[in-house]
């Protein structure tokens, strides 16, 4: 599930919300005034890509074992 941030129009006060799949946004509300007017915000992406060292593939982090060559694995991304 995704965790989206919502500002609340009455207070201002920015929340985060687990949002599963079909939740509605009326039942979400303000951790601050329990204000129900939430407006989603545009927020940043984090991810994390495997290194080589952690099982994955040096380039792009997808095959596993440790050491692998991406060009014995078939990587289209090896250089």
């Amino acid at each position: 599930m995704p965790i989206y941030e919502y500002r609340c129009a009455s207070c201002g006060t920015v929340s985060e919300f687990l949002v599963g799949v079909g939740q509605e946004k009326e039942s979400l509300r303000c951790g601050s005034c329990g204000g129900s007017k939430l407006k989603k915000m545009f927020s940043t992406v984090a991810f994390t890509v495997k290194s080589e060292a952690q099982g994955g593939c040096a380039c792009c982090g997808d095959h596993a074992g440790p050491g692998e060559a991406c060009e014995a694995m078939g990587c289209p991304k090896a250089v």
